[in-house]
């Protein structure tokens, strides 16, 4: 009785640890951005984007939608939960003279995550995106 109850329980924990990841798993984030911008370095065209962090959130795997191939982005450091829970994911750009770089990624219920920083004068510009549901 007692091998049998500590399989079960062992069975469990395994359900239990591989549900987090599983549901993490499928958080791709998807922007429409209307304008070239750079990122990590590289100038990218307007387009359709997937955003998706990595298991551990040390990287995000940024990919042109449909077509081209993908870019990994590291994090300068994660930024704090807003107070307000913000309903929708979005990024944030930096503008500075005519260019435009990814400096921010925000995914409800997620601390955000810096990319970019800027001791320049520069405006904000933000890019709603949507999550997507991994196929």
């Amino acid at each position: 009785m007692e091998r049998r109850t500590l399989a079960l329980l062992g069975a469990l924990l395994l359900v239990l640890a591989l549900v987090p990841a599983v549901g993490y798993s499928q958080q791709v984030v998807s922007a429409t951005i209307d304008f070239k911008f750079v990122a990590d370095g590289k100038t990218l065209p307007a387009g359709t984007y997937d955003l998706k962090p990595s298991a551990d959130e040390s990287a995000f795997q940024l990919t042109p939608t449909g077509k081209g191939p993908s870019m990994y982005l590291l994090p300068v450091t994660r930024l704090a939960a807003p107070e307000t829970p913000i309903a929708e994911a979005k990024l944030v750009f930096d503008r500075v003279g005519n260019l435009d770089y990814l400096s921010e990624i925000w995914i409800p219920g997620q601390d955000g995550f810096l990319f970019h920083i800027t001791k320049e004068k520069h405006t904000h510009h933000v890019v709603k995106a949507f999550k997507k549901m991994k196929k």
